[in-house]
């Protein structure tokens, strides 16, 4: 914990020497220590009742493995900024790892910062490669459920993109996010706005829960390095035990 509270004291210092991203070396380190916004969906609606085995070795012992759809959207990415700036007419800076101030185990990697209080948030599908985003988005389950089934302008708020977007913005500090769905051939945006009591009340105490009691144990002492089982919280064994068998 000491190692994080001095991360987070130094945090702006940190974001400047990780804007590189993935091709940071201390974007990596930190990363391997804390929880960040693009877990933060899956963590945030795990149910009671589910392990958290599997979450934890994904986060912390993700495989070695560098997929088509993995290095299109890396390799599109900067195309998909470049487009997006066009199309607001602003500029749209670098940034690396934010680490919250007053939770410093959790951090995000926004894809750029707009103005003062903005940032952006860029998807790019392989799927998509050959299509409009609007066609995609319609034809295209992955991307169709991103949205709310009511209204395309609005991002649906149970998707894991939606909870990505809320950690971004509240650990940032910044009040809204564009949203983008980038093809080749066109782009969708919308934009999000800070949603502090989605955060306060839908996302923080599960984060925090989750890190304390099932991430952390396994970055002070892993058992899955010794090739034992990863540790599971006493409430999750309970819930398990007391829940229905079909």
């Amino acid at each position: 914990m000491e190692e994080l509270s001095e991360n987070a004291k130094d945090w702006r210092e940190n974001e400047r020497k990780t804007r590189e991203q993935c091709d940071s070396e201390l974007w990596l380190s930190l990363r391997k220590i804390m929880l960040t916004s693009s877990n933060f969906g899956v963590v945030c609606r795990m149910r009671p009742t589910t392990s958290c085995v599997t979450t934890v070795k994904s986060i912390l012992f993700p495989p070695s493995i560098d997929t088509a759809a993995m290095k299109y959207g890396r390799d599109m990415e900067e195309m998909a900024k470049q487009k997006l700036s066009e199309i607001l007419k602003k500029d749209i800076k670098p940034c690396g790892l934010f680490i919250d101030s007053n939770y410093p185990w959790l951090g995000a990697s926004p894809d750029g910062l707009l103005e003062e209080n903005g940032l952006v948030e860029i998807k790019c599908s392989l799927s998509a490669e050959n299509l409009t985003a609007e066609g995609a988005i319609h034809t295209l389950p992955r991307l169709k459920s991103i949205f709310n089934k009511k209204d395309p302008n609005v991002l649906n708020q149970n998707h894991r993109f939606f909870y990505q977007i809320q950690g971004q913005l509240n650990i940032t500090q910044r009040d809204f996010c564009i949203f983008a769905v980038w093809t080749p051939r066109s782009m969708k945006t919308v934009r999000v706005n800070r949603d502090n009591d989605f955060w306060r009340n839908k996302m923080w105490p599960f984060l925090t829960r989750f890190y304390f009691d099932c991430m952390l144990p396994e970055i002070l002492d892993s058992r899955y390095v010794r090739h034992m089982p990863i540790r599971e919280p006493k409430y999750i064994i309970e819930a398990k035990k007391s829940c229905p068998k079909v």
